[in-house]
């Protein structure tokens, strides 16, 4: 029960270093506008999905699941930025275009056209580990502006586990976190060994005869097998 005890508190503090990453990334990868969001300014895949090629399944996917109800069914444009403990997937479609009624003034019709962004993102090193979305709308109606992650302060948060990133990023944060703390320790016993001294207690068994440590009954042939 200690063993498996030491596991999971060891496999939990991997789990809060895992989304205090994912969440500083955030936190100082905003650069500007719109709030809580790094804007693409370099993106390494840039289409627009009527001309150039069909959308894949995963896209699609993405689309129906950020897209409000009321939207277009799938994007017009896609933009996708990589970088370091950052995924960034910017999608946006546009409404149709809307005659607004002749002023007064003139004999003149404006035409409007109502944008949709959608945007993905995922932080987290080095597998995205938690994503959020975040969606507006501008256009003849009044603007709208939603985020699906943790508000706080004048900051989102992303707080929708990506499993796959999030096991992966927890069992290495854990392995390193194990190594470190077991490394004092495993250095000590292999310096009492090589000195000739109980692992345990650092009883001196020079010489020793005896199956275990006279002072703390260690087994000295145990000792003898730790390297």
């Amino acid at each position: 029960m200690g063993r498996i005890r030491i596991i999971l508190i060891v496999l939990l503090v991997g789990a809060l270093f895992n989304i205090s990453v994912a969440w500083g990334i955030q936190i100082w990868g905003v650069q500007s506008l719109p709030p809580m969001f790094n804007p693409i300014k370099s993106p390494k895949h840039l289409y627009d999905n009527s001309k150039l090629m069909p959308l894949s399944p995963y896209e699609i996917a993405a689309w129906s699941r950020v897209a409000r109800h009321d939207w277009p069914d799938k994007p017009a444009r896609i933009e996708v930025q990589n970088s370091a403990g950052s995924c960034i997937t910017h999608m946006v479609s546009y409404g149709y275009d809307r005659r607004i009624p002749e002023s007064d003034i003139g004999s003149y019709t404006v035409i409007s056209i109502e944008t949709f962004n959608a945007h993905i993102i995922e932080r987290g090193w080095p597998f995205q580990s938690l994503a959020m979305d975040y969606r507006t709308e501008t256009g003849p109606l009044p603007f709208y502006e939603d985020c699906s992650g943790l508000s706080v302060a004048d900051r989102y948060l992303p707080i929708r586990v990506l499993w796959s990133g999030f096991i992966i990023n927890t069992l290495l944060y854990s392995t390193v976190l194990l190594i470190l703390v077991k490394t004092p320790g495993v250095m000590k016993r292999q310096l009492r060994q090589k000195r000739g001294l109980c692992i345990t207690c650092k009883y001196d068994l020079s010489g020793a005869k005896h199956e275990a440590c006279p002072e703390c009954g260690h087994s000295i042939r145990l000792n003898r097998l730790i390297k």
